[in-house]
């Protein structure tokens, strides 16, 4: 049978449950999101169910200037947008970061 997932929709910052379709002929899926390598549970669950993961390692001043800029095309202001970052972003990366599971592939940051 065909399933449904959820999609998040960044304008609204919400995750819409059942926003798409996944066919049942379908060969592959990739899945992208910060916590997908987490070792904590619940996230930690889901290493079974993966059959290769990818971890792309960026340089923090990357990321953050990445992610001022999203929040910049979103409507915040640059106090905003930064004390967003600081306050929910950087500790999310953080927490990540210092307990990611392996990966099988890591790909590097090339500017």
């Amino acid at each position: 049978p065909d399933i449904a997932i959820p999609v998040f929709d960044r304008s609204m910052e919400f995750s819409r449950a059942a926003a798409s379709i996944i066919a049942a002929d379908t060969k592959f899926i990739l899945v992208e999101g910060n916590y997908l390598l987490l070792d904590e549970e619940p996230w930690s669950r889901l290493a079974p169910l993966f059959d290769f993961s990818i971890f792309v390692d960026v340089p923090r001043a990357e990321l953050e200037r990445r992610l001022l800029e999203r929040w910049h095309e979103h409507g915040r202001s640059d106090d905003d947008a930064r004390a967003w970052i600081a306050s929910n972003d950087m500790p999310n990366i953080d927490r990540v970061l210092a307990r990611r599971r392996p990966a099988d592939l890591v790909i590097g940051y090339q500017p």
